[in-house]
């Protein structure tokens, strides 16, 4: 007896569907309403669970992109973070960032 896999021949289709199903489609787009804003993301990575506060900057059939800007040491940082949907637990919207520079003012005029 061969080892030849044989085709289905009840399902004639080779070659997959040019659109994305129905559900696909749906899961494209679970949060267009946050992209652009503030955003705080609870994820898993293997056993440890984690958290993440940034902009969501876009979204795709797989993940979602955060993005935080900062300045350390005189340089403007960035940190983007890809969190893959299956490992996403919940995604919401936070308050923004507060303002450094005016916690800073006060402490530094005062003076000894």
């Amino acid at each position: 007896m061969n080892s030849y896999t044989y085709r289905d021949i009840s399902n004639p289709r080779t070659i997959d569907r040019p659109f994305p199903s129905r559900q696909a489609e749906l899961a494209m787009a679970r949060y267009p309403a946050l992209v652009g804003k503030r955003v705080e993301a609870h994820y898993r990575a293997g056993d440890i669970y984690l958290s993440s506060q940034g902009t969501l900057v876009a979204e795709t059939e797989r993940s979602v992109f955060l993005e935080e800007r900062f300045t350390h040491n005189g340089k403007e940082k960035t940190i983007r973070v890809e969190i893959p949907h299956d490992y996403l637990i919940r995604l919401s919207e936070c308050q923004p960032q507060p303002d450094n520079s005016s916690t800073l003012a006060p402490s530094a005029s005062k003076q000894s």
